[in-house]
């Protein structure tokens, strides 16, 4: 299930998977790669990948605040709930991107990570 889709075809995707953390580690999350992303001399987006035992809270994420703003982000469920291997391979069969930065989903990058 594809939530919130980009606008374009990335050269790379930071992708990342998530159980169990808050609503606020989450949205911090992502409008922090968000804003990465918008600024990086490169194509960049950011896809975070949630088992469907997550489903309701990314459906609470997306009422709670306010995610029209994320231009470079990519939410996805994984219907199989096969754990953390199984989101990482649906989250790389539902992108068409050479270059995949893996990150934890409570890790920030930099902010020159993306253009070195």
């Amino acid at each position: 299930m594809l939530l919130i889709a980009p606008p374009f075809s990335p050269h790379a995707i930071i992708l990342a998977t998530t159980y169990n953390q808050s609503l606020d580690v989450l949205y911090s999350f992502i409008t922090h790669h968000d804003r990465l992303c918008a600024k990086s001399i490169y194509n960049v987006c950011l896809v975070l990948v949630f088992e469907s035992s997550e489903a309701a809270k990314v459906d609470q994420m997306l009422d709670n605040y306010n995610t029209t703003h994320l231009n470079h982000s990519c939410v996805l469920v994984n219907n199989q709930s096969s754990g953390f291997p199984s989101c990482l391979n649906f989250g790389i069969d539902k992108t068409s991107s050479n270059i995949i930065l893996r990150i934890d989903a409570d890790d920030l990058m930099t902010d020159s990570r993306l253009d070195s």
